[in-house]
């Protein structure tokens, strides 16, 4: 879906920035579930992304919409270790936390929309109606033809053809 494109490159450049200040200030190796939750979200932003028709794309989203809840655990469990060990005095742990909380609301965007999406085109099994079965009438809608016998003697007898 073409909503998840802008969203997608987003998380794509905040993340290559992201890794690219923690290999500077050499602390890369203290984010690594940052780096993780980065690719991630880039996966499956990608992945939402693609132009599917609406029942492939409700699927896709009900799926993904758990992956999103399981990185957003990751980037608050990766908080709670930075605010553990926090420092105020070292760089790294500010632009930590910063990144930490962009990280979060990204998350809780794409959870909000991929829930959007799952939940906007119901897919619901559409029983047709059966054709109502009509009653046979035998005497109805029948044409009857009536043959007078003038070789019989008895009070007009009649034969009677159906077809």
């Amino acid at each position: 879906m073409s909503a998840f494109i802008l969203p997608t490159l987003f998380a794509v450049f905040i993340g290559i920035w992201y890794y690219v200040i923690m290999a500077e200030l050499f602390v890369l190796e203290d984010v690594p579930l940052h780096v993780f939750t980065c690719i991630a979200r880039v996966f499956y932003g990608s992945l939402i992304s693609f132009p599917f028709d609406l029942v492939l794309r409700v699927i896709i989203s009900r799926i993904v919409l758990w992956v999103v809840v399981f990185i957003l655990g990751l980037d608050v469990m990766q908080l709670v270790v930075i605010l553990r060990r926090f420092n105020s005095f070292v760089l790294a742990d500010a632009l930590s936390i910063l990144f930490s909380a962009i990280f979060i609301v990204m998350d809780l965007f794409f959870m909000l929309s991929l829930y959007h999406l799952s939940t906007e085109g119901q897919l619901e099994m559409i029983r047709q109606p059966e054709p109502k079965k009509v009653e046979k009438k035998e005497n109805v809608d029948k044409p009857v033809i009536v043959v007078e016998n003038p070789t019989s003697e008895e009070n007009g007898l009649r034969y009677r053809i159906k077809f």
